[in-house]
């Protein structure tokens, strides 16, 4: 009972950080602006990261935005950026349209409190945080999640730049630390830029993109050349927000009966690092209890190879006192070992609305997982009692 109340409450309620509190007040007196939106920008090495960036910091696009670098020298500082400024081992840039730069971020705890009080000063519309190419997406959210500062930031999305030409033979490479890197950036993606299409065959370009799609099928692709891309497609994507997380279910959609379920999952083989993505959908709703139990202990017991995790569940709250008792619509999601979820609305007794549920990890054990979340769903919980 304790292990499902800790759980319930790191799902449902929201967390107060302290720290990010005592670091609000210390920011501003006024009343602080809407958290900062951030973007994840990940693509293996010489796929148009920088290209991208160099865009968005020299057009005259009218947003505000902070791009963080961890590798200096490769922004074209000369020519697009002044009015320097040093702070540790990370230099800021003011760029000519308004954008800022900071090259060199190994400290990201401090970058970031640098670019708060900026934005609590002038409300940035965005902050762009470019991984290096070898690096692995998923630590970076989590540093974002469990950040004293969560509460001033909010995670918009994940963007990978893929290099058309060069793609398919990261993907195969004989190096599993490579491969796996590759995988990891394209399967959590909430937008894959197929980037150098003007380098390959439009035949080449549509293998590319089967590949992509047999990897992370949820997200979308954008066909690029140059890393030329309108900043429309790439900010604005919600692609966190607890009530955007999965399309919504409607009564006729996938229904195959009260009690049945269907499975879909992707993975590429041939690796001992593979990245699947494995969904699940139910028509009808999960026990609230076993559906908490279960999820704290995969977020528990799993969280470094579980990248990532949905789910939008209709379920019943507790009885009173602990809960409303009513039939309500819970969406939830985890990065790695960090876990967060709410109640959006609330259901009527016979609103029709199938329970689905998203993984991406490494080697997931699909039969365990559907086992698993079949064992939450109403029916099979009252056939065992």
């Amino acid at each position: 009972a304790q292990l499902c109340a800790r759980i319930r409450n790191a799902m449902i309620r929201r967390r107060a950080f302290g720290a990010a509190s005592i670091r609000c007040r210390r920011l501003t007196t006024n009343t602080p602006p809407p958290p900062v939106p951030i973007t994840i920008l990940t693509g293996f090495l010489g796929a148009g990261k920088t290209t991208l960036l160099n865009h968005l910091l020299a057009e005259n696009h009218g947003a505000k935005l902070a791009v963080i670098q961890n590798e200096f020298g490769a922004i074209g500082i000369d020519q697009e950026l002044t009015k320097r400024s040093v702070h540790g081992d990370s230099t800021i840039f003011l760029a000519n349209n308004g954008c800022i730069c900071c090259t060199g971020a190994t400290d990201l705890d401090r970058i970031m409190t640098e670019l708060l009080q900026m934005h609590f000063k002038e409300a940035l519309d965005g902050i762009i945080v470019e991984t290096t190419g070898l690096a692995r997406p998923s630590p970076i959210l989590s540093a974002f999640l469990g950040s004293s500062y969560t509460e001033l930031v909010r995670i918009d999305g994940v963007i990978t730049v893929i290099d058309a030409k060069h793609v398919t033979a990261q993907l195969d490479s004989a190096d599993n630390a490579e491969t796996g890197q590759v995988h990891e950036q394209i399967a959590l993606a909430d937008k894959l830029l197929v980037n150098k299409t003007d380098l390959v065959s439009a035949e080449a370009v549509d293998a590319v993109e089967g590949r992509l799609r047999a990897i992370n099928p949820r997200a979308e692709l954008i066909r690029c050349s140059n890393s030329k891309v309108g900043i429309a497609k790439l900010l604005g994507l919600h692609a966190f927000e607890l009530d955007d997380l999965l399309p919504r279910s409607r009564g006729h959609d996938h229904s195959h009966g009260h009690g049945h379920s269907h499975s879909h999952s992707h993975s590429h083989q041939g690796h001992s690092d593979a990245i699947m993505t494995v969904s699940f959908e139910h028509a009808g709703d999960l026990d609230y209890g076993a559906l908490l139990a279960w999820v704290g202990q995969l977020v528990h017991t799993q969280g470094d190879t579980l990248l990532r995790m949905k789910g939008l569940i209709p379920t019943r709250d507790v009885a009173p006192p602990y809960g409303s008792g009513r039939r309500k619509l819970l969406a939830y999601q985890s990065v790695q070992s960090h876990l967060q979820g709410d109640f959006l609305r609330d259901l009527d007794e016979d609103e029709e609305i199938s329970s689905q549920v998203v993984f991406i990890g490494r080697n997931l054990d699909r039969r365990a997982l559907e086992a698993e979340f079949m064992a939450c769903t109403l029916a099979t919980r009252d056939a065992v009692d």
